[in-house]
């Protein structure tokens, strides 16, 4: 007779299914996302276990909404800055906030 494999919040079965560990109990995928998953800063949807949560400050975003707030292009594996909570890419960071030269009004890059 084999031993039973329950959900740590739900008790439903688990024999066959998808499960997450978290502090050595183990809990269905849907227990999992509704007690532990983030929530998106873009979005405002949780970030289920199937998807990558990316993470800044305590806050966090589903990879497809990592993004520059100007320009809208990813910012997943770039280099990127803040500015007032918001994130943006080094060439939008720096065409709004970095030095210009006096002649040829061109970003100084730090």
């Amino acid at each position: 007779m084999t031993e039973r494999y329950d959900c740590h919040y739900c008790k439903e079965s688990l024999f066959g299914k998808k499960y997450v560990l978290r502090e050595e109990n183990p809990y269905c995928v849907k227990c999992y996302e509704s007690l532990y998953s983030n929530t998106c800063e873009e979005c405002k949807k949780p970030i289920g276990c199937n998807t990558r949560d990316l993470s800044y400050k305590d806050r966090h975003w589903h990879e497809d909404c990592f993004k520059c707030f100007q320009c809208k292009r990813p910012l997943v594996d770039k280099p990127f800055s803040t500015k007032d909570e918001q994130l943006l890419c080094t060439e939008c960071y720096s065409n709004e906030y970095s030095s210009k030269c006096h002649d040829c009004k061109k970003t100084i890059m730090p």
